[in-house]
């Protein structure tokens, strides 16, 4: 299912009901943090704070967050 991580009631009625919530939505580019800085931390902090608190209201087992070598940067 596809929505605005940020729109509660969207994220609200895929939650609930759910076994299971993936999160691909995060932003990882690095140079969109810098000069997008809101939107960024709007995406990936206050939105998966957001999706996170649905999922553990709705009791879903399993959450399951997907991130890139953005992230934890390349294995050498």
């Amino acid at each position: 299912m596809r929505g605005d991580i940020c729109d509660s009631d969207i994220v609200h009625s895929i939650v609930n009901g759910s076994d299971a919530v993936i999160h691909f939505a995060a932003e990882s580019d690095v140079d969109r943090s810098i000069w997008g800085d809101r939107e960024f931390v709007q995406m990936n902090v206050e939105g998966t704070r957001d999706l996170l608190a649905h999922a553990r209201d709705a009791e879903v087992c399993r959450f399951i967050l997907i991130l890139t070598y953005e992230v934890y940067r390349e294995l050498q």
